[in-house]
């Protein structure tokens, strides 16, 4: 010790021994709960220690941790291996600008090099369970890599990668990539708050997406990256405010098929919905959603201003398979020509405003006399490729009498509100 009159130098410490703890219970700010039975068990050494085991249990999850500590009187280094037997993620995620968890992850990022490995042998996040969920965990030089994530489902896989730059005391910057398959279309629409029933089927999702906290008007209009979306085999369920269903109406679809599809009971069955979607500042952009479905071809181009709840879509419906003789039967099923004499068979509709409640306006054939422009071409040219051999509605001598690259003109309808 130095006694030099200076009181004494912390430097020459030597700190050696052990510390245990047992039974432990300990009341953290910021947890939701008291942390119980914990348990720990450390050997200091030379300027380290040696992590024997930490555990303790928080609600229904529980931790247990081994590891070193190096070096911590300058850029401690920490190694460890986290395991679990059960855990609830949401308890690791920082709720608000300021927790207990991101001033402790942010002073890791600053100060220290952390290297951890975790595996939990069952976890949840909200209505989502996983199993054998791992990760690689590394922190320094102010940047969280949580790297190598997989995990099981029940009818499939995720797997993924989370990199958060956590600048002291500022706003975190933060990409998220992932590729999850199996998901269930009721789970994934119960993250976005909808109620359960509107749709069946198995998700694949694919996609990488940027965001930061330092616009004052939040997050929405920081996301930036681009996504691919496939859904199969499922159903879409009746729900008067949505776009589908408002363009299922005036067309009038569930009366004319009556007796052979009951769309109102049974819903809009679906091979595959496929999209890829661009995010630039918030605005969500698609020029290539495709619904196939063994009654109708729908395909959409457009945007979704995310921030504003806004959205701006062409959608383009065509008549299939064994039903367009029925569907022939609705005069609002117009005809552009897709090259030499051959006429598809289509509807278009003008889809805007919120999502949850769109405005959905029927596009008269007679509009588009001089051809197809902007959005409209585009959800027309997706129709056009995904319908490999255009369904001709008209009989031969109709065919006749109809001039290349003119279109009947269907009956006026009014426009759902």
């Amino acid at each position: 010790l130095d006694m030099k009159g200076k009181g004494l130098d912390w430097k020459t410490w030597k700190t050696t021994g052990w510390l245990a703890l047992t039974n432990g219970l300990m009341n953290a700010k910021g947890t939701e709960g008291p942390i119980q039975d914990l348990y720990m068990r450390v050997r200091f050494v030379k300027n380290g220690a040696e992590i024997k085991r930490l555990s303790f249990r928080l609600l229904d999850s529980d931790i247990a941790l081994e590891g070193t500590i190096r070096n911590w009187a300058a850029k401690p280094t920490i190694t460890a291996k986290i395991e679990s037997n059960q855990m609830d993620l949401d308890l690791l995620i920082p709720k608000g600008q300021r927790s207990p968890i991101r001033d402790f992850l942010e002073t890791l990022a600053a100060t220290s090099k952390v290297q951890a490995t975790a595996s939990m042998a069952r976890g949840y996040y909200k209505h989502l369970k996983f199993g054998s969920l791992s990760a690689r965990i590394m922190i320094q030089d102010g940047v969280l890599d949580l790297d190598r994530v997989s995990g099981q489902l029940s009818n499939g896989d995720v797997a993924g990668r989370i990199v958060v730059q956590l600048p002291k005391n500022q706003p975190a910057d933060a990409e998220l990539s992932v590729r999850a398959t199996g998901l269930s279309m009721e789970d994934v629409l119960k993250f976005f708050g909808k109620k359960a029933g509107m749709a069946t089927g198995e998700a694949r999702v694919t996609g990488t997406i940027r965001g930061h906290g330092k616009n004052p008007h939040g997050l929405y209009p920081t996301l930036n990256g681009k996504v691919d979306i496939l859904l199969e085999n499922g159903r879409i369920f009746k729900s008067e405010e949505r776009a589908i269903w408002k363009i299922i109406s005036i067309l009038n679809l569930p009366a004319v098929l009556q007796g052979k599809v009951d769309l109102e009971k049974d819903g809009l069955p679906y091979n595959k919905i496929s999209a890829t979607i661009l995010a630039r500042n918030g605005l969500f952009e698609t020029e290539n959603l495709i619904i196939d479905s063994p009654i109708v071809k729908i395909t959409a181009a457009g945007n979704y201003d995310l921030p504003t709840d806004q959205m701006d879509m062409v959608w383009a419906v065509s008549p299939f398979g064994s039903y367009s003789k029925f569907l022939k039967t609705i005069p609002l099923f117009g005809r552009l020509f897709a090259g030499d004499r051959k006429g598809l068979a289509t509807a278009l509709f003008s889809v805007k405003g919120s999502i949850e409640d769109p405005e959905v306006t029927y596009l008269p054939m007679k509009s588009f006399a001089t051809g197809l422009t902007g959005l409209a071409q585009l959800a027309f040219d997706i129709l056009k490729n995904t319908v490999m051999l255009p369904i001709d509605l008209m009989t031969p001598d109709e065919e006749k009498e109809t001039v290349k690259g003119s279109v009947p003109e269907p009956e006026p309808v009014p426009s759902a509100p």
